[in-house]
């Protein structure tokens, strides 16, 4: 893959076009990332900020030193499924607002009522609605949603990025790059 992206890379008419691809990229995951961290702050306590922060300066440290002999099919893989659940999360989140504005009418029966174990109202049950959609006390719309969307995407998402067993071909290719010439 490296290969393919470096001769990609050099077969490109304008190093210029290249460079500001590279910077636009960059620049708008860093803006989407200021955007959202500045809209969590003002939904959360002063401790969730800071403990975010915290915890992404650390990330950052740890990728930088590390970063160099991390496993990339790992980390995305990981990383992906995150993304769905906090994903599954914002789709029940958004359930639960059309619920309470009155625009979804059905549904709306309460599954369970967890307030007594975790109440979103604390400090963990915050950062749980936050991440993945938590909610103490989900109606059938809500959780219904929530595992179809973990089913359906998260099926879909692990069917795409699951191992390839090795061609034959490059089986054989392997064997006989190890294989000392006689």
């Amino acid at each position: 893959m490296k290969q393919e992206i470096l001769h990609k890379a050099s077969r490109a008419t304008s190093g210029f076009a290249f460079g500001l691809l590279a910077f636009t990229s960059v620049g708008r995951e860093g803006l989407e990332t200021a955007l959202f961290t500045v809209a969590l702050s003002f939904q959360s306590s002063e401790f969730l900020t800071i403990l975010g922060l915290v915890v992404a300066i650390a990330l950052c440290y740890l990728i930088y030193r590390i970063g160099y002999r991390l496993n990339y099919r790992v980390f995305f893989r990981v990383m992906g499924i995150l993304l769905i659940f906090f994903a599954a999360g914002l789709l029940s989140n958004s359930i639960g607002e059309f619920h309470e504005l009155g625009w979804l009418p059905f549904g709306e029966q309460i599954v369970w009522n967890a307030s007594h174990l975790l109440s979103q109202e604390t400090e963990a049950g915050q950062l749980l609605h936050g991440l993945i959609g938590y909610a103490d006390a989900p109606d059938m719309l809500q959780l219904g949603a929530y595992l179809a969307f973990l089913g359906v995407v998260g099926g879909f998402f692990l069917w795409m990025t699951r191992p390839t067993p090795p061609s034959p071909a490059r089986t054989i290719e392997a064997s006989s790059k190890a294989q000392p010439a006689r």
